[in-house]
């Protein structure tokens, strides 16, 4: 037999906006190839002004829009979500290629619309509009859609790339602090693993741009951010190497979410995860534990939280087994060499995490810890 060769180039545009639901702005119609027909999946989180002004905008565009209002949050990513999201792509009577699904919201919306887009009729194209911080410097730039599935985080999902991404940050204007702040753990995730100056930059802007909402000169933190992921992003966006920088704060992130959504957020969640990582990581020796604590202590004097709920101890090597084989049956766990370095190691203990997690909650109580 013959073998099968083919190869296809992947590439989708990113571009930085405005007020993009402005009607004199037509980055959204023209990134939708100026389509006469819209259906719009948008997060409820918008606000009801917002929306109002989502439909004025296809109006004003004499565009004929169905727009379909989703509940964000973790607990949309549900197979019965995709479900009725495909049902309506059915009762719209989406046309395959000229009419792109618009997903404005956060990143759970975004990871839902577009997994129900990459399955429909073997894959509708997409657009993306974030609405949060997370959404803008993580979950809007990368190829990877998701649901849950049996208590498992992110257990059915496909690869999609989006036709285009829009970054508006004027959405982040009817965020609570809490949203704002939870979406730095992205941005302290991506320093931390990635870049010494984004961490400065963070230092820098970061106060100021939860002050702001980001809508003054604290913007260049998340477009820094992004830009940074991006970069990351192009050289790997299919995860062919399984030892990702990228990966930081995602091992026992996912037990800590999915435990209650309602009380740990992602970004929430991805901060316990590298704060922990730090403690396993300064315990080898790589990193110290006063250049640990000092980044856990930032992270507090940001708003987020450092240390899991008791109640998911018990569940953290768990969390470590898990990854292992999505991780193709090795830990690849990346621990933090210092700010921007990583060393990936596939002989973590559990005494290591239950240490680890010890001195954690001891520096976040303002003990001495050696």
């Amino acid at each position: 037999m013959a073998s099968v060769k083919a190869k296809r180039t992947r590439t989708f545009k990113i571009a930085r906006t405005s007020d993009v639901l402005d009607p004199e702005n037509p980055a959204l119609h023209e990134a939708s190839g100026l389509a006469k027909r819209q259906l719009v999946a948008v997060d409820d989180g918008i606000g009801p002004a917002q929306l109002t002004r989502l439909e004025e905008y296809f109006r004003w565009r004499s565009v004929a829009a169905e727009i379909i209002v989703l509940s964000g949050g973790e607990q949309i990513k549900q197979w019965k979500a995709v479900e009725q999201l495909i049902d309506a792509f059915g009762t719209f009577g989406l046309i395959r290629r000229s009419e792109p699904v618009v997903i404005i919201g956060g990143g759970a919306v975004m990871d839902l619309g577009s997994f129900a887009c990459s399955i429909y009729r073997r894959g509708v194209p997409h657009i993306k509009v974030p609405t949060t911080v997370l959404g803008y410097v993580d979950a809007s730039l990368g190829i990877k859609s998701a649901v849950n599935l049996g208590g498992s985080k992110n257990r059915l999902g496909s690869f999609v790339e989006p036709a285009a991404v829009l970054l508006d940050p004027t959405f982040f204007r009817t965020l609570s602090q809490r949203d704002l702040v939870s979406g730095l753990g992205e941005v302290l995730k991506l320093a931390v693993a990635c870049s010494q100056p984004l961490f400065e930059d963070l230092r820098t802007y970061g106060p100021e741009g939860v002050a702001t909402k980001f809508q003054g000169p604290a913007r260049i933190l998340l477009d820094r951010a992004a830009e940074i992921m991006v970069e990351r992003l192009g050289v790997d966006l299919y995860e062919d190497d399984l030892e990702r920088v990228l990966d930081l704060g995602h091992t026992f992130s996912t037990v800590i979410e999915s435990a209650d959504p309602s009380r740990y957020g992602h970004g929430e969640s991805v901060t316990i995860d590298i704060v922990l990582t730090l403690m396993i990581s300064a315990g080898r020796g790589m990193i110290s534990f006063e250049e640990a604590a000092t980044i856990l202590k930032f992270a507090m004097s940001l708003g987020l939280p450092v240390s899991p709920p008791v109640e998911v101890d018990g569940m953290l090597w768990r969390s470590v087994e898990e990854r292992s084989q999505h991780r193709d049956g090795q830990q690849r766990f990346p621990l933090i060499e210092s700010v921007g370095e990583i060393r990936f190691v596939n002989d973590l203990m559990p005494e290591e995490v239950e240490i680890a997690l010890r001195r954690l909650r001891a520096i976040e109580n303002s003990e001495e810890v050696h």
